[in-house]
């Protein structure tokens, strides 16, 4: 799909307005590990993607789960079999502080 529509791969969210996607800069996002240039390199968008996952699931599933790292296994388990071999860059952390733009993310944590 992204290949027909490349705006499916972008990372952001709505403002709070119709029409009012804005974009995070993945750099920014990723404390300089990826940007838009090596997301296109190798396997960079797959490990992007699923170190992602790996460190978002925890924080939003947070309080669904009374044991979070038992109902998280199957996830993470699977995540880590697909990158390993991939020789992906290590994502250290994310950076949170830039979802504060959008509402849902505050609604979601209970912040709106």
């Amino acid at each position: 799909f992204a290949t027909q529509d490349p705006r499916l791969l972008s990372v952001g969210g709505n403002t709070g307005t119709t029409n009012s996607f804005t974009g995070i800069d993945v750099s920014a996002l990723t404390n300089g590990v990826f940007n838009g240039a090596t997301l296109a390199q190798g396997n960079n968008l797959q490990c992007f993607i699923y170190q992602l996952i790996q460190a978002e699931a925890p924080g939003l599933l947070t309080g669904l789960y009374e044991d979070l790292t038992e109902a998280l296994r199957p996830l993470m388990e699977n995540l880590q079999e697909n990158t390993k071999g991939l020789g992906c860059p290590r994502l250290m952390g994310v950076n949170r502080s830039l979802y504060d733009r959008f509402p849902g993310y505050g609604r979601a944590r209970g912040k709106g």
